[in-house]
């Protein structure tokens, strides 16, 4: 837990910090500065590709956990719902819609991988059979891809022949676009990102949830307050969500590069509308069929 804890740390800051401080060396024509941050981080950054991967899901199952939430919540609110039977929908559509995230994302994860391991194994059978023709491919994609002049060419697919697994993987990102990691992926295994997905989209969508019917309690058990528990639980739970999609936002922005505070508001704005047009679309429908 502490490796993936401090690996999530690494993806989100440790990279955000270094490429923040190459982008400001560029931005200033620095070459110095930028030099130093390749020196700083060539040697002490870690191999990162399964946390990345991990936080991947849990900012992006989050997300849709808690969007997904929140616009139920809106509807039956909106629908006028008990709080039993508002907790019953949302708990049944949480547990349903999680596991449905995290088979799309196990199905979705080993297919990809599973074509890029077939593919790999093509291309390696071919390396084996016809090695000339092979050749002769990545001799034709450095002049006509990539410019190299026809000596240049034939050194480099001559040099990295003699490395068959460079010489397949390079080969199969310049024909197929596909990357292949020698010596095995670095990736999570399918099983373990669909685990993430659930419990990241269960736990998130807990929050619009949990919020409203344990601040409807509390709002309850006052005289004063019992009159508006409906409005002030709704408007409590909006606050929550609010301020998780900004947080989660903020982290999307960090490990995408993006400016995280616009992030962050892009986030919210999208998950506030999605409640928004969730309760007015059944306030109408509901003057309808009234």
């Amino acid at each position: 837990m502490n490796t993936i804890v401090k690996g999530f740390y690494n993806s989100i800051f440790k990279q955000s910090k270094r490429l923040e401080e190459a982008r400001g060396a560029f931005r200033e024509g620095d070459v110095e500065r930028s030099i130093l941050v390749h020196k700083e981080y060539t040697h002490t950054e870690e191999h990162l590709g399964a946390q990345s991967e991990l936080l991947k899901v849990i900012v992006f199952g989050g997300l849709d956990g808690i969007v997904t939430i929140f616009s139920l919540v809106s509807g039956c609110v909106a629908a006028g719902f008990t709080t039993i039977q508002l907790l019953t929908i949302c708990m049944g559509s949480l547990l349903a819609d999680a596991f449905a995230m995290s088979v799309g994302e196990y199905v979705s994860s080993k297919a990809e991988k599973d074509f890029v391991n077939s593919e790999e194994q093509r291309e390696r059978w071919e390396v084996e059979n016809c090695p000339e023709e092979e050749i002769d491919e990545m001799y034709n994609i450095y002049l006509s891809k990539h410019g190299f002049s026809p000596e240049d060419a034939r050194k480099v697919v001559d040099l990295t022949f003699k490395y068959k697994d460079f010489f397949i993987s390079n080969m199969m990102f310049e024909e197929l676009g596909l990357v292949f990691e020698p010596g095995g992926s670095s990736q999570p295994s399918s099983l373990k990102t669909a685990t993430f997905m659930f419990f990241s989209f269960s736990l998130f969508g807990l929050i619009p949830m949990v919020s409203f019917v344990s601040f409807k309690y509390i709002f309850s058990l006052s005289s004063l307050l019992d009159r508006h528990s409906q409005v002030l639980s709704y408007t409590t739970a909006c606050i929550c969500c609010a301020l998780t999609l900004s947080i989660l936002g903020y982290i999307k922005g960090k490990f995408c590069s993006m400016p995280p505070v616009k992030s962050a508001l892009t986030m919210l704005f999208s998950g506030l509308i999605s409640g928004i047009v969730s309760y007015f679309v059944v306030t109408f429908v509901t003057y309808l069929t009234s």
